[in-house]
C-alpha cells in the first residue's frame, strides 16, 4: 500500500498558499486606488502608500524580466553557485525575485517562460518544508 502524501508547509508563512489537493500560489495583493499587483503580500501599497489592499491569488506562470547568474552565493538553501535568479513578471501582473531552477543557468533568457516548482528543503515524519522557486515551462 502507497504511504499517504506529506502535507506541505512553507518555509516562510503568508508568501505561499498550499491547497488541500496540492496545487500552490504565491499571495500577494492588489491595490483599490492604482490597481498595482504587488508581491510579497502587505498591508499598504507600496506604489503610491493606499491602505485599501486586498489579498490575491498570483498566477503560477510568468517570463523572465531580467536575471543574473550568481558565482558567489550568500546562503541559499536549495542551490550552490552558480545558480540563475531572476525577477518574474508573472501573468496578471506583478514580479517576483525567485531562483530559476531545472536548467543550466547559462539556459535562462529574457522572455523565458517559467512556472511555479517547490522545493523541498526538510522533511519530517508528518511533512515536508516547501520554498518556491520558478523552472522553465516544458515545451
Amino acid at each position: 500500500m502507497a504511504e499517504p502524501a506529506k502535507q506541505r508547509v512553507p518555509l516562510v508563512e503568508g508568501r505561499l498558499k498550499i491547497l488541500p489537493d496540492g496545487k500552490a500560489h504565491l499571495v500577494g495583493i492588489k491595490c483599490a486606488k492604482c490597481s498595482e499587483i504587488v508581491f510579497p503580500k502587505s498591508f499598504f501599497c507600496p506604489a503610491c502608500g493606499a491602505e485599501d489592499v486586498e489579498e490575491v491569488a498570483l498566477s503560477t506562470r510568468g517570463k523572465v524580466w531580467t536575471y543574473t547568474i550568481v558565482h558567489v552565493g550568500y546562503g541559499s538553501i536549495i542551490q550552490t553557485p552558480p545558480y540563475a535568479t531572476a525577477f518574474v513578471e508573472l501573468e496578471g501582473g506583478g514580479y517576483v525575485h525567485t531562483p530559476v531552477v531545472g536548467c543550466d543557468p547559462e539556459e535562462v533568457s529574457i522572455g523565458m517562460d517559467v512556472e511555479l516548482e517547490l522545493i523541498t528543503t526538510e522533511e519530517r515524519d508528518d511533512d515536508e518544508t516547501v520554498v518556491y522557486a520558478f523552472k522553465r515551462v516544458s515545451t
